[in-house]
């Protein structure tokens, strides 16, 4: 009987190795982990209030734009009114094109700026 009680005694001991192992790749990972995550969180706390205050001068940023292009569509309007009345095409008005090309590249970075803000 005495031999086998060695026998499960060792497959005890391997599996208690195995185990052992285990914890320790376990605890090294840790190891490595926990110094990034403090890093990564004193970090968060220093930009957060900084993102916060990036989104909230976007959102400014933003309504400005709207009055701009709400203006630019007025003077689009009266341009096309005034074309229209005296019988020419609009689009040969070299100003009417500069204005319509500046509003849509507004609009566009305006739009980007609004999805950045929506990712928060």
């Amino acid at each position: 009987m005495r031999k086998k009680a060695i026998k499960i005694d060792m497959a005890l001991v391997d599996e208690a190795n195995r185990v052992l192992n285990s914890l320790k790749n376990d605890s090294s990972m840790y190891d490595e982990v926990i110094p990034k995550t403090i890093k990564i969180l004193g970090d968060f706390r220093l930009l957060a209030p900084k993102a916060q205050d990036r989104f909230d001068t976007n959102k400014s940023i933003i309504k400005a734009t709207n009055d701009k292009l709400g203006f630019g569509e007025k003077v689009i309007a009266q341009f096309e009114q005034q074309a229209k009345e005296l019988g020419i095409n609009v689009n040969e008005i070299a100003v009417y094109k500069e204005v319509m090309d500046a509003m849509a590249k507004l609009s566009k970075n305006q739009n980007s700026l609004e999805r950045l803000n929506k990712l928060k």
